[in-house]
């Protein structure tokens, strides 16, 4: 398992995590239930379970998930083809970084002073896993959606 921090040019493989500070969340590679596919998942662990509290189906079994230097992350497969990226190159700054916090949050962020600037975060607010599990903030939080974002929505 890795830290929570996924910086420019590093990647975890098929079977990482990167792990939020507090232990209590894990992003990476979530097989699914045949156990032969995976989906990008953002995990919350208890002492007892694992629930994934958001996912991305995926269309062929991941290699590895890389965070580029252009600010966006990506996953490839076994052949070296993208399968899912953030698509946040045009939003991003070189050196982003993808920071898993320990409120859960998933964001690709710039290089700036303190926290930085967020240009994609993971939207796991309004999954049902979420509004199913009584640890987890209220659905009726802003969501953050899985996609780019306009510089007018993060100012």
């Amino acid at each position: 398992m890795a830290g929570p921090i996924l910086r420019r040019s590093e990647g975890i493989a098929r079977g990482d995590f990167l792990v939020s500070s507090n232990q209590k969340y894990q992003f990476g590679f979530e097989p699914k239930g045949d156990g032969q596919n995976y989906n990008l998942a953002l995990v919350m662990r208890t002492p007892a379970i694992r629930i994934p509290i958001w996912t991305q189906e995926l269309s062929s079994v991941p290699v590895s998930l890389v965070m580029h230097d252009d600010g966006y992350l990506q996953v490839f497969n076994g052949a070296g083809q993208s399968i899912w990226a953030t698509g946040t190159s045009a939003n991003s700054a070189p050196g982003s970084e993808f920071f898993l916090g320990d409120d859960g949050d998933g964001v690709v962020r710039t290089p700036e002073e303190g926290p930085g600037i967020p240009t994609w975060r993971v939207d796991w607010r309004t999954s049902s896993a979420a509004r199913d599990f009584g640890e987890l903030p209220a659905p009726d939080l802003p969501a953050w959606p899985a996609r780019p974002l306009r510089r007018q929505e993060l100012e």
